[in-house]
């Protein structure tokens, strides 16, 4: 496959992820036999190939900045991702969130609509509102694992995103999917003041397998990338912004590194099947 990519980055450590998932991407596209083209742009540029054939866009950016950039690229909703056990949560107890929550990129009747319209589509109906989040509150903390998809209002989802974030210390895993009409846009969040050797590149990783596999339709190698994140993380190795007792803390650059020494080893077992 002849495929493309744009990152979006808006600062210095967003640049300096970007160069990192260039080469895993790169490594993928060898391990597997692809051409991939892949620049780093300004959004701009970026939204100019919204809807293109094997073209996908990533971005790294500070979370507060997903709504606004969603809303240039003319995405109406915001998915939040929950997955795995990365053994961060602050409760006194096993367990993480599985599944998603989705809501508008704003409060505007015409999101909300969209966000409606798109449950439809695809065969789900409960649709969440600010009096409805202490149920799915309590689900978050007493069983989390059978939280599902939850789609939700915008003032729903700015608090059941938050809580399920913070609660079970998922802010260096997680990323968010931009939905618009007939594209989506994965975003992981990286923020300006992080230092820059410590920072997590997990989100961003998770995000690029979504990518592979949902966008490019690739489930061989996005699966290859998901593969090879779940192997490090339950070898214990995190990055300083993600610690907990009994890890093995190295640099953002090492654990790239170990991403892609992965990708070959998964991507040559794969091919064999």
């Amino acid at each position: 496959m002849r495929a493309k990519f744009y990152t979006v980055s808006q600062h210095e450590n967003g640049g300096r992820l970007s160069l990192y998932l260039e080469q895993s991407l790169s490594q993928i596209a060898v391990a597997f036999g692809h051409s991939f083209l892949i620049r780093n742009v300004a959004m701009e540029e970026a939204a100019q190939h919204l809807g293109e054939d094997e073209t996908a866009i990533s971005i790294l950016a500070e979370s507060a900045s997903f709504a606004p950039l969603a809303q240039q690229a003319g995405a109406f909703a915001l998915e939040r991702a929950f997955f795995h056990n990365f053994r961060s949560s602050l409760l006194k107890r096993d367990g993480s969130p599985q599944g998603t929550i989705v809501a508008p990129v704003d409060g505007s009747d015409k999101n909300e609509a969209a966000v409606r319209a798109h449950l439809n589509r695809i065969g789900k109906n409960d649709y969440i509102d600010i009096k409805k989040t202490p149920a799915l509150i309590e689900t978050l903390i007493n069983s989390p694992e059978n939280m599902g998809m939850v789609a939700c209002s915008y003032d729903a989802g700015r608090i059941l995103k938050s809580l399920a974030t913070k609660l079970y210390g998922l802010t260096p895993y997680y990323y968010e999917t931009m939905l618009g009409k007939g594209f989506a846009i994965n975003a992981a969040p990286v923020e300006k003041e992080q230092k820059a050797d410590g920072m997590s590149p997990f989100g961003m990783y998770f995000a690029a397998a979504r990518t592979l596999l949902h966008v490019m339709k690739l489930e061989q190698e996005g699966n290859c990338l998901k593969t090879s994140i779940i192997n490090i993380l339950d070898a214990g190795w995190r990055t300083e912004d993600c610690v907990f007792e009994g890890c093995r803390v190295t640099t953002t650059e090492k654990v790239c590194d170990l991403v892609n020494e992965q990708i070959a080893l998964v991507g040559e077992l794969m091919s064999q099947y």
